[in-house]
């Protein structure tokens, strides 16, 4: 059998430019940081985040900015199919993998983040969203925690102006109605079969630098440690980077709140999980560009989601998601 050991561990947070959410509130105090806990909550703060930076430019229209983007639809897909109760893949014995995708599961995940998108509260167009909101693009996103040693100090506007900004982290998101979840990954060891007391010096290593040097080297990496010891010990004073020890801090206390799940693990899953990135990616986008030529063409934003037909393209995503697992 194959056993890999894991030795330092990531999951999801959620990374927002501090600074102009604190703005954001203070001239909208109906919102507050409460408000990022569900998607629920996010979608509608979104929006009004979308017509307040709208608003700030009074010469033109439908040009407001994205409250937050996301990193890997991948895990998102993952971590809140299983929210709802629905396992995606079951393995049996023998390693087969029967697929056990739920259509009203899929459907809601996909409008849940597709709506916003196609309207512009959502966004995101660079490969990892920290880049994103560098260029100003975005307000915030959801990461991994290692993520947080590239998250910007300063945002640099389309008319060449520089902004210093401060970090705010916050737990993954999750739907009203379902259990909090998020995703777990990290690091690893393996190691080959050998004479006894290779394998002995192995298992000493592993257990050195998963337990009594847990924190240290989790931290060097801006990942959390593995060991229940060290997570218990939670001694994050070692960590210099104070953004890497609020994150590191955070996605610890969200371990032990939320559940927890990895992710694929069947033969040919890279690329399965490489297929449902794309297709997530190519349709978000797609329906950005759709929706933003409706406004083009003289239609009302009202007039626009009509036209979207938003209940059809959940159907149709639903069916490209199976064609993807097939």
């Amino acid at each position: 059998a194959l056993y890999i050991m894991p030795v330092a561990k990531s999951t999801e947070l959620l990374f927002m430019n501090q600074t102009m959410v604190e703005e954001f509130m203070q001239e909208n105090p109906q919102y507050s940081a409460k408000d990022f806990e569900t998607w629920e909550s996010l979608g509608k703060m979104a929006e009004a985040f979308y017509q307040w930076t709208d608003a700030k430019t009074p010469g033109s229209t439908h040009d407001g900015k994205a409250l937050l983007g996301m990193d890997s639809f991948t895990n998102y897909f993952i971590t809140q199919h299983h929210a709802q109760g629905n396992a995606i893949y079951e393995t049996k014995e023998d390693g087969s993998v029967t697929f056990t995708l739920t259509e009203e599961s899929i459907k809601k995940l996909f409008s849940n983040y597709y709506i916003p998108y196609t309207k512009g509260y959502y966004g995101g167009n660079e490969k990892y969203c920290s880049d994103d909101l560098r260029q100003d693009n975005l307000c915030g996103y959801v990461g991994s925690v290692s993520s947080v040693a590239y998250f910007p100090e300063t945002v640099y506007g389309a008319d060449g102006s520089e902004t210093e900004i401060k970090m705010g982290i916050y737990a993954y998101p999750y739907f009203e109605d379902a259990e909090k979840t998020a995703i777990q990954q990290g690091a690893g060891i393996v190691a080959l079969q050998g004479e006894e007391a290779e394998n002995q010096a192995v298992a000493d290593f592993i257990e050195w630098i998963a337990k009594e040097k847990g924190t240290d080297y989790a931290a060097m990496l801006s990942y959390m440690p593995t060991s229940k010891a060290s997570v218990e010990e939670g001694n994050w004073e070692i960590i210099e980077n104070e953004k890497v020890r609020e994150a590191v801090e955070t996605g610890t206390e969200q371990l032990k709140d939320y559940h927890m799940v990895k992710g694929f693990d069947f033969e040919g899953a890279y690329e399965v999980r490489m297929n449902l990135e794309d297709y997530f990616k190519s349709s978000i986008r797609q329906g950005r560009e759709e929706y933003l030529g409706y406004l083009k063409a003289g239609m009302s934003p009202e007039e626009a989601e009509a036209a979207m037909n938003y209940e059809k393209k959940a159907a149709d995503f639903y069916e490209g998601i199976v064609a993807v697992f097939e």
